[in-house]
This record gives structure tokens, C-alpha cells and sequence, in this order.
């Protein structure tokens, strides 16, 4: 079995199965034209819905925990499902049922809608590819959300769940009876369409296993990497809730039919509460700078250093020799006597 691959998905509808019935208007069967008191007048409000009519296109696609399986299109018939009848009343459950072409396009035009209650399911079927396999389309009331309303739709994407990845679910899980008894196929992702590890998935009814990468039982119901679960159960309806702190999903629960035979897929969106924090403010401008401090008052002159010791005298010199004495001069001569 291949790891889980690159999603290519659209948020797909909340469906109510069997909770929070809502029954069509019926017409007044004790309205008539008499007048009486405005009774006749009352009758007529049955009729005031008028026929409401949808046309759904799209293509078939293989589930994404196998989105590469080899689908033989033209086996196929894909077809429109009364949710609010189809545990109850299955025989008169199916809308419309329209042929796949052969690219795995398919396409219903003018779909009476009116007499449905709760939702409409896609359910493909045909061909040795796939088991039969159901997902909500849409959800009928007043205060449904614009995304979720039961109105013209198209570029559908119509998930099937590929024979083999049934058959390694019966394997992993032991249970030979899987595809037999009908089982729930489930997924939690962001909304960029990449599963959300560490999600409890909570049930009311029947048993639920998260799958690792191999497909295999994790043996809790916290998701792994995949984001994927598996719920078993008799048949009959259960309520689905993922739950992770900080994380709300869309829709917060599902209640879905467990029916023999089916694969049902559902796919809980979830976005973080935290949400991304805006981008920080421009900074202030400085502040002008402050006044220059006053000068210090000058230091007193240091102390002068004591002076120098004087430096020993020099030795007195030799006295110099004598000159030689100079000759004396000769003496004069005699005077004549007078």
C-alpha cells in the first residue's frame, strides 16, 4: 500500500444523516376555496415552495490515500441519494442515476430535489475498481451555510474508495466482514488540504481506529501523519467529532449511516484559532537628545616633585709646571766718575 499522497481536495458538504430530520411541506389536503373565515386561504400555503431543481457535474476520483489506483470509469454509474430516506426507505431514496464517461466525467441535469429532507449523497457504484461509495454532497435548510446549500454545483469531486484499499483495510483491521457489513472512511485536514496529526476522533456509537501510513490500526483514536480513521458498527447512524485543542473543524460533527456494502467517506476541515498575528507597528521617532551637562570644575595643581639630589663635584684638576724662570737681564755699565 503506497503512503498517503498530495491531496486534491474540496471542503465537502455537512451532512445530517438521520438527526435533525426536517420534513418537506406537504400540501393542505383540508385547504379548498370556500372562504370560510379565511380557512380555504390557508390551505394554499403547501404550494407557495414551488419545485426546486439542481444540476450537478463533476468527475470520479480515486480516494486520496490511493489517489493513483487503476479505475475502470466505464463500469460506473454514479447516482443522487435522499439522505433523510436512505437508512429508512432506500427503494425510494435515488433522485437520479446517470452514467461515468469514460474520463471519469458525469453530469445530472434538472434534479428534483423537492421532496428530499436533510441531504443529498453521491453514491458511485459498478466494476470490480471499487466498492460502492457514498459521500454528502449537500444539506437542505434555512440556516445552512451559502457553501453547503443544495444548489446547481459543479467540478464535483466524486472519491471512490479503490478495491484495494478495502481489501488492505480488511487485512490490517482482521476483519474479513468489513466491506460486507459497510464501514466509515474518515479524514481530518487543514485548509490547505494536508492531514492533521494528533486529532481525537470521538464516536457515540461503534468502534473507531486511527490508520498509520500502512493502513494499519494505530490502536487509539488519535490521527497519525495521514490524518485517517476507520469506523465499524452495526448498521444504523453515528456521530462523528474530531476534537484538538486550538483547532475548530468544519462541520464540528457529522452524523453518518453505517449501510452493508457501503464505503462512507467524510472529511472534517480544521483551522487553527489562533489564527496569524498582524504585522507590528512603524517604531516612534527618537526623542530629542537632552541638554549638555555643566562642566566640571577643574582639578587643583598637583603637588611639585622635591628636587633633584645634586651631583657629586668633579675632581679637581693637576696644577700646571711651572714656566722656566726667565734670564735676568745684563747689568749696566759704570758711570765715569765725575
Amino acid at each position: 500500500m503506497r503512503h498517503f499522497m498530495k491531496l486534491w481536495l474540496v471542503p465537502l458538504a455537512c451532512l445530517t444523516l438521520g438527526l435533525g430530520m426536517v420534513a418537506c411541506g406537504d400540501d393542505d389536503d383540508n385547504g379548498n376555496g370556500e372562504g370560510t373565515g379565511g380557512t380555504g386561504g390557508t390551505g394554499g400555503t403547501g404550494g407557495t415552495g414551488g419545485a426546486q431543481a439542481i444540476d450537478v457535474s463533476g468527475t470520479v476520483l480515486a480516494h486520496p490515500l490511493d489517489p493513483t489506483a487503476a479505475l475502470d470509469f466505464e463500469e460506473m454509474t454514479i447516482r443522487l441519494v435522499d439522505a433523510g430516506r436512505a437508512l429508512s426507505d432506500p427503494a425510494t431514496a435515488v433522485l437520479a442515476t446517470t452514467e461515468v464517461q469514460s474520463d471519469g466525467t458525469f453530469s445530472f441535469q434538472n434534479v428534483d430535489i423537492s421532496d428530499a429532507s436533510v441531504g443529498i449523497v453521491l453514491t458511485t457504484a459498478g466494476g470490480s475498481d471499487i466498492v460502492t461509495s457514498s459521500l454528502g454532497l449537500c444539506q437542505i435548510g434555512a440556516s445552512v451555510h451559502p457553501v453547503l446549500r443544495c444548489e446547481d454545483k459543479s467540478n464535483v469531486q466524486a472519491f471512490v474508495v479503490p478495491t484495494s484499499v478495502a481489501d488492505t483495510l480488511a487485512t490490517t483491521t482482521g476483519n474479513a466482514d468489513l466491506v460486507t457489513n459497510g464501514f466509515v472512511l474518515g479524514m481530518v485536514l487543514d485548509n490547505g488540504n494536508n492531514p492533521i496529526r494528533d486529532v481525537e476522533i470521538k464516536v457515540n456509537t461503534g468502534e473507531v481506529v486511527t490508520l498509520d501510513p500502512t493502513l494499519t490500526p494505530t490502536g487509539n483514536a488519535i490521527t497519525t501523519d495521514i490524518g485517517a480513521f476507520l469506523v465499524t458498527g452495526g448498521a444504523g447512524v453515528v456521530n462523528i467529532a474530531p476534537e484538538q485543542l486550538g483547532t475548530t473543524f468544519v462541520p464540528p460533527s457529522q452524523p453518518v449511516g453505517i449501510a452493508p456494502g457501503v464505503a462512507f467517506q467524510v472529511f472534517f476541515f480544521g483551522s487553527d484559532d489562533s489564527g496569524t498575528g498582524g504585522t507590528g507597528g512603524d517604531g516612534g521617532a527618537g526623542g530629542d537628545g537632552g541638554t549638555g551637562g555643566t562642566g566640571g570644575t577643574g582639578g587643583d595643581g598637583g603637588t611639585g616633585g622635591d628636587g633633584g639630589t645634586g651631583g657629586d663635584g668633579g675632581t679637581g684638576g693637576d696644577g700646571g709646571i711651572g714656566g722656566d724662570g726667565g734670564t735676568g737681564g745684563d747689568g749696566g755699565d759704570d758711570g765715569d766718575g765725575a
